[in-house]
């Protein structure tokens, strides 16, 4: 039964959720089937790992039917009325969650039953609440919209007509909701056609981008829709650095009236923009980089920072020279760190700040010391170790490490070709230079220089290379002897 959509699901419970997906098929309320407690109390002792031998087919009907044959089809029947129940546990627990939604459900079911006065005051009192709400996203406006799509419905079975601006107010929230919704959609559509190459037909998106273009007065009262349609320019726009530029004032700006999931998104779309020109040889956006990472920090928008978060603030600072901000950032955020990285993140990012301090030594025991269970960070960990070798001389142990840093990536099945090769060429040029630096003692200077330059020309003109202006810099540049 391993293999079922019932034990793949089990195995997805935590312990809570367990406990309470028992309550809830014990409870005659939601279950009168017998067999189905049964299975569920054989199925139990094995959670969460659910062990394929533990819970064989076999095994387990000859405990839910000890006195009948094995019936396969009747086993497989008794699993699909548990998964029934296990995905009406889910729906049911997601409800339990969402106060509003079954403020809304409630609504429904009273205005159906035409109970005098007891619709009106729970009407009253929903709109209250999500009046109460201080900033609005698209879900806030969907749940606007169906609030008065009920009272319009109720106003519908009246029978004394009176004014009411029901209907009006269901258009006006779910003209919001569509907008947020069509034009951040078309956005992350256009995110995906430039890192998947997927098509991204936004026709429509673009009319209402007209359209609020021309009646810039509409929805000023619901910023989002404004940013949105910025972002979508930062993917289409002829002047797409304006647009840019434009989005981040304007997000800066509208901050308090955006709820933290929506700030967050924006923040990454912006930084992920500065990214790409920057990779384009823009190094000014390292600049407009770092304030979004500041102005985040400032405004408590990177409470649950991640490692990866964490690991690129401090090398944008350090590419910046914000060497003092960076080491009291990297002291004040690690708790922030889940317990499972922390340690290892903040030890690799000490040593690239010792690196970058061309404090080479104490950087050497950190990295060599790091038991990395990110296999980004044990690259990236190899990587630094490479070029510290390098700086230091070390050129030995450089080649012992290029080339056993060369067999893990060859037997490595966690890179794609593509993301292997910019490592590999790395190492190619890294061997290369270090093989020039060697020759330094009994090879005539025009020659080393003639190499020397052969090498800075295979480098500028490889296609993909990690750290291409170090080994242009550094690598490529005669060893200063004394």
């Amino acid at each position: 039964m391993y293999k079922t959509k019932l034990i793949r699901t089990l195995r997805r419970l935590d312990s809570d959720e367990i406990t309470a997906f028992q309550l809830f098929v014990a409870s005659p309320f939601f279950n009168k089937r017998e067999a189905s407690i049964r299975l569920l109390a054989i199925l139990m002792p094995h959670a969460p790992a659910f062990e394929a031998k533990e819970i064989e087919k076999q095994r387990v009907f000859s405990l839910l039917y000890p006195e009948n044959p094995f019936d396969l089809q009747k086993i497989k029947d008794e699993s699909k009325h548990l998964f029934a129940l296990l995905r009406q546990f889910l729906a049911h627990s997601a409800i339990q969650k969402d106060p509003i939604a079954q403020d809304l459900l409630a609504l429904r079911e009273l205005r159906r039953r035409t109970v005098k006065g007891v619709f009106q005051s729970q009407w009253r009192a929903l709109e209250r609440k999500l009046a109460a709400i201080p900033v609005k996203d698209e879900e806030t406006y969907f749940q606007l919209y169906r609030l008065h799509e009920e009272g319009n419905d109720a106003y519908g079975l009246q029978e004394v007509r009176v004014a009411d601006n029901s209907l009006s107010e269901a258009l006006a929230a779910f003209d919001r909701y569509y907008l947020l919704k069509k034009i951040r959609g078309s956005a992350e559509l256009l995110n995906r056609q430039k890192i998947l190459g997927t098509d991204a037909d936004i026709p429509l998106a673009l009319h209402l981008i007209s359209f609020l273009e021309q009646h810039p007065q509409h929805f000023q009262d619901t910023p989002g829709i404004n940013l949105y349609q910025l972002l979508v320019k930062t993917f289409i726009s002829e002047d797409k650095d304006q647009a840019f530029h434009e989005l981040t004032a304007g997000l800066k700006a509208d901050i308090e009236q955006l709820t933290r999931e929506e700030a967050s998104a924006f923040f990454k779309y912006g930084q992920n923009y500065c990214v790409a020109r920057i990779n384009t040889g823009e190094g000014h956006f390292l600049t407009v980089l770092f304030d979004l990472y500041r102005f985040q920090l400032e405004n408590g928008l990177l409470e649950d920072l991640s490692h990866a978060s964490y690991s690129n603030i401090i090398a944008t600072g350090l590419r910046l020279g914000e060497t003092e901000w960076v080491y009291d950032f990297m002291q004040s955020q690690k708790s922030k760190l889940i317990p499972k990285f922390r340690e290892a993140v903040y030890h690799y990012n000490l040593a690239l700040y010792h690196y970058n301090m061309k404090d080479f030594r104490p950087a050497q025991p950190l990295l060599q010391s790091i038991q990395f269970t990110d296999g980004f960070y044990a690259l990236s960990a190899k990587l630094l170790l490479c070029r510290i070798y390098f700086e230091v001389g070390e050129y030995e142990a450089l080649n012992y490490l290029i080339d056993a840093f060369q067999r893990h990536l060859s037997r490595t099945k966690d890179l794609t070709p593509s993301r292997r090769e910019p490592y590999q060429q790395f190492l190619r040029f890294l061997k290369k230079a270090t093989r020039i630096r060697d020759q330094a003692f009994y090879v005539e200077e025009p020659v080393l220089l003639q190499r020397q330059e052969k090498l800075r020309q295979a480098i500028a003109e490889a296609k993909a290379v990690l750290y291409r202006s170090w080994l242009l810099e550094t690598a490529c540049v005669g060893e200063e002897v004394d």
